[in-house]
């Protein structure tokens, strides 16, 4: 009955345990519940103070052309008045009284909407070419137009208004921003907001991978003007994102040595490795001399010191640009070989040449290699065996950036038969 009794107050014991533990659990849900809600709420309400401070500078605009506008109306009837004094003819006034008709150009009051007219009959044309749907969220496709409509006249406002959009879920509105900043020239505008969008999750379920591929395409030709290098390093994180989905961006990535600096320091190390093995040739010719002057003077050690050191400086720096090349040609696609029987078929993908004309193809009998346009080693492999470089063929796919090179295999001469013995032809 006690070890009943022991038995039957650990298992209370533990259910009490348990119990703690699931409220404990469940106020903490309750408290991360409660903390989400208030975040939620805070984003809505900064969301709101948002669209309502745009659209009261939108109110403060339209007020303050209305009222110019009722300025210049309220002078032109003024200066009608002065003018017809003077004629005192009643009938003419009557008759000359619509002059305010003039004032009936409200047509270009709505010149406004011309502009967001033809971008939202562009955006629908986009949308069939390419599918993308409309906001479902009223609020939000309010708040499309209103930007589309906006930009003319305040492109930061629209600038505000787009991203807004984009950050409430609706991606396409970032597409949008880029083609307005593209027509207006503004690179840097274009770039954050295509790195923005292309480093969105789940960017392919609104828009198709074509669209996006185009998109990566503008943004690597955009990264490719030298204005647009402080772009590139500020945007590197992001740019190495978009790099893993769409290679063609990699290939405009700046490096922090590019190729021109490396080969402007080896011929700066050449010149100096030139001018130490002219110093020693001289201090070879005049040994004997030299004998003479470091027995007087002395600095036998200190001259072979410096020496010394000055060859290990050079050696030191030849090394290093030795194993910078080694890392540059390590780099270099290393392609695959494929055994088709008769013959051996090198491929090889190339993104960064676009044409084989730009780059230098060398065929060996054992060794394939292609360089670009400013001598880098984009291509380096080994043949499986010793193959005739008269009969490989080389060409290229434009569309896949592909490099393929057929060698024949070699031909094997067969062997004579072997000569009956002597003695047996006689037997």
């Amino acid at each position: 009955e006690k070890k009943e009794q022991e038995r039957k107050e650990r298992e209370r014991k533990q259910e009490e345990k348990k119990e703690q533990e699931r409220k404990a659990q469940a106020k903490k849900e309750q408290e991360k519940k409660a903390k989400e809600k208030k975040e939620q709420e805070k984003k809505e309400q900064d969301a709101k103070k948002e669209v309502e401070k745009a659209s009261q500078e939108v109110d403060e605009e339209s007020k303050a052309s209305g009222k110019a506008k009722a300025r210049r109306g309220g002078k032109a009837k003024k200066k009608a008045e002065t003018v017809e004094e003077p004629e005192a003819k009643p009938a003419v006034e009557t008759k000359e009284a619509p002059e305010p008709v003039k004032a009936k150009k409200a047509p270009k009051r709505s010149a406004r909407s011309r502009g967001p007219a033809k971008a939202e009959a562009a955006e629908s044309k986009d949308d069939k070419g390419f599918g993308l749907m409309p906001p479902a969220d009223p609020a939000v496709q309010n708040m499309v137009s209103e930007a589309t409509a906006t930009w003319p006249q305040d492109p930061k406002k629209a600038t505000v208004l787009f991203r807004l959009a984009g950050r409430k879920g609706y991606y396409p509105a970032y597409l949008l921003l880029a083609q307005l900043a593209n027509n207006a020239k503004d690179d840097a505008l274009m770039i954050e907001t295509f790195c923005t969008m292309l480093t969105t999750p789940d960017v392919e379920k609104q828009m198709p991978k074509e669209l996006l591929s185009n998109c990566a395409m503008q943004l690597a030709s955009a990264l490719r003007d030298p204005r647009n290098k402080a772009q590139v390093s500020a945007y590197d994180k992001e740019l190495k994102q978009i790099a893993d989905a769409w290679p063609i961006v990699n290939t405009v990535r700046v490096h922090d040595e590019s190729f021109e600096d490396v080969r402007n320091a080896i011929a700066q190390k050449q010149q100096e490795l030139n001018k130490l093995r002219q110093t020693s040739s001289e201090l070879e010719s005049s040994k004997t001399n030299f004998e003479d002057l470091r027995s007087k003077l002395g600095l036998t050690q200190q001259l072979d010191k410096e020496k010394e050191q000055k060859a290990r400086e050079a050696k030191a720096d030849f090394d290093r640009i030795k194993s910078h090349l080694n890392a540059e040609a390590a780099r270099a696609e290393q392609g695959s070989w494929h055994d088709e029987g008769s013959s051996w078929r090198f491929v090889a993908t190339v993104p960064s040449l676009l044409r084989l004309s730009d780059g230098k193809l060398d065929v060996s009998n054992s060794q394939v290699k292609m360089t670009g346009p400013d001598r880098t080693v984009l291509v380096s492999s080994s043949t499986p065996q010793v193959l005739d470089a008269g009969t490989a063929q080389a060409s290229w796919s434009k569309k896949h950036h592909r490099l393929e090179v057929v060698y024949q295999k070699p031909v094997l001469e067969p062997s004579p038969p072997p000569q009956e013995d002597v003695f047996d032809e006689m037997d």
